[in-house]
């Protein structure tokens, strides 16, 4: 029975954010995904033993073409919290603000080891957000249908040879928020409440890498390359 209606939620997530509007739909979806049983074999990313301390960052790549505000650092701030809130400091995430804050003083960083040496750390999740949309189709703002690629690595923070290659990745991870293919309307909720959902969506999916989840909630629309 659990998984007929797993395979049901993006249908009811649906109908919920219709009836009550997208503003109350988020920790609505978030309990919808934190179902089931979770599976600690779908883990991608086991942190090394002697990782001690680790940042989490989320960039916009160059070359961003629409404006999204602070997408990026809303995805960073709660994919941080649902990778402390599995690692309970084992490995210590660092809070995203503090990795916000160094890198607004020191705009001249490069790589992931720049940052990583700055905020002294064992570790640095990369996570690089690239062609983010909120509508189904360029002009339809009337249709919200929200797409992004991402990016991920993750460095080992150490000597010259540890800076050669990541320990993971990069892999390239597609997200698309509503699943299936009918898009969310401008009357069922605002542009301002769509990204918040399709911001939550991003960080969950980002955090399945790291943290256990039912294997049941992966979604067919997210891809991985």
């Amino acid at each position: 029975m659990r998984v007929q209606f797993r395979s049901a939620l993006p249908v009811i997530a649906l109908l919920c954010c219709s009836a009550i509007g997208c503003a109350l739909m988020a920790p609505v979806l978030l309990t919808m995904d934190m179902l089931g049983v979770e599976d600690k074999a779908n883990i991608q990313y086991h942190f090394e033993k002697d990782a001690k301390r680790v940042a989490i960052v989320v960039h916009l790549g160059k070359n961003h073409q629409i404006d999204v505000g602070h997408f990026d650092r809303d995805v960073n701030n709660l994919l941080s919290m649902l990778v402390a809130g599995y690692t309970k400091k084992k490995p210590e995430i660092v809070l995203a603000s503090k990795v916000h804050k160094w890198m607004d003083e020191h705009q001249d960083w490069k790589t992931p080891y720049d940052i990583g040496q700055g905020l002294n750390v064992d570790y640095v999740v990369f996570v690089e957000l690239r062609r983010i949309s909120f509508y189904e189709k360029e002009g339809w703002k009337q249709f919200y249908k929200g797409s992004c690629d991402a990016s991920v690595s993750v460095h080992r923070i150490g000597n010259e040879l540890d800076q050669a290659s990541p320990v993971f990745g990069p892999r390239t991870y597609s997200m698309h928020f509503p699943p299936g293919v009918r898009p969310l309307t401008e009357s069922e909720c605002s542009l301002t409440e769509f990204r918040e959902l399709f911001m939550r969506h991003t960080a969950e999916r980002l955090s399945w890498i790291f943290v256990p989840h039912p294997s049941n909630a992966e979604y067919s629309d997210d891809k991985t390359n």
